[in-house]
């Protein structure tokens, strides 16, 4: 299985699975990996994954995607070790070692990598629980870490899971949006009662 690691210093190594198909990544609620930095779109890129063959498509977010430290204008394909940078924050792929392809193969080690991807397929490896939700660590609150979201359907992928209180700053984030609108709100009613006096 691919495995996407955060090398950022804010994110802390963190880390998610990249199973089989596509991983929608950005910084907006619908995606499998949410990154919480400002310099990551929405809507940032998908990862691609069949097999070995592992390709970054970039969406046409504002700050890019580079593969390597090179733009990438649509999308390219990712080696296992390669550095992806989503706005500022750094990943880098990674490929379990019994996926990864013998570039020099011989029938003999091509032979032995067929056995080993025949031995792959009959144990597969868990999937992964989407969304993930990467933020980066703060001062002011050193427990900070990733949290694995339930995909269970009946939840919004906001709602706050029992006993994970790292969901908290979301809810916080909403509150002052509500409240912001309560102002304004309460600020037009208020210009709209002077104007007719």
């Amino acid at each position: 299985m691919a495995r996407l690691v955060i090398i950022s210093p804010d994110f802390a190594h963190q880390s998610c699975e990249l199973p089989e198909g596509c991983t929608s990544i950005g910084r907006g609620p619908k995606n499998s990996v949410i990154i919480r930095d400002g310099s990551v779109s929405a809507d940032h890129c998908e990862i691609h994954v069949y097999g070995t063959s592992v390709i970054v498509r970039e969406h046409g977010s504002s700050n890019g995607t580079f593969l390597n430290g090179v733009r990438i204008p649509g999308q390219s394909g990712v080696r296992p070790g390669d550095v992806i940078h989503f706005g500022r924050v750094e990943a880098r792929v990674e490929l379990d070692p019994d996926l990864v392809p013998d570039t020099d193969a011989t029938s003999g080690t091509a032979l032995h990598g067929y056995r080993r991807a025949q031995a792959a397929a009959s144990h597969p490896a868990p999937q992964a629980t989407f969304p993930v939700l990467l933020e980066p660590r703060s001062a002011d609150d050193p427990d900070h870490a990733t949290v694995l979201l339930s995909t269970n359907e009946s939840r919004s992928p906001l709602t706050p899971a029992p006993d994970r209180p790292a969901m908290q700053p979301i809810q916080r984030a909403s509150s002052r949006r509500w409240m912001a609108v309560g102002v304004a709100l309460l600020l037009v009613a208020l210009t709209v009662w002077l104007l007719r006096r």
